[in-house]
């Protein structure tokens, strides 16, 4: 049997994991590949430790971002963190209709409140600078597709 500590960091990597692949679904369905948010975080924080190396490996949930970072990787891809963290915590929980409707909800609300970063016009230009349809679309269903298999 796991201690508590041992469970406390399953725990934390599963989480790790989710938010990596909530973001990854997030990124894609904004349309803006990995090379693209990589070099618009490096034009913002003014240097190139975040490559598409970097954002690959968070995706699959083998780094952690900082904070700072956290919201940064939010701006370019225009979310809210707390979406993102709602998305990663409901990631792979099987939900009844009615809190498929709960959770809905509870995004448009998070939307609704969401005032975007402003982004400088040289950042926002890398956004889609190879062309929007170089990103692959997500394998699985995402947050979305439920929602409209429930309205």
């Amino acid at each position: 049997m796991a201690s508590p500590k041992e469970k406390s960091e399953d725990d934390a990597q599963i989480f790790t994991q989710k938010l990596g692949l909530s973001y990854a679904d997030l990124r894609r369905k904004a349309r803006i590949s990995q090379v693209n948010v990589a070099a618009m975080i490096a034009l913002l924080e003014g240097n190139s430790e975040c490559s598409q190396s970097y954002l690959s490996k968070f995706e699959h949930g083998r780094y952690i971002a900082t904070q700072k970072r956290m919201e940064l990787l939010c701006d370019v891809i225009g979310i809210p963190p707390e979406l993102l963290y709602m998305e990663a915590m409901v990631r792979d929980v099987p939900l009844t209709i009615a809190e498929l409707r709960i959770i809905r909800n509870m995004r448009e609300l998070i939307l609704r409140r969401f005032v975007p970063a402003t982004l400088p016009p040289e950042v926002l230009a890398i956004a889609h600078r190879d062309g929007p349809n170089k990103v692959p679309r997500p394998e699985e269903p995402t947050m979305e597709v439920l929602d409209q298999e429930v309205s």
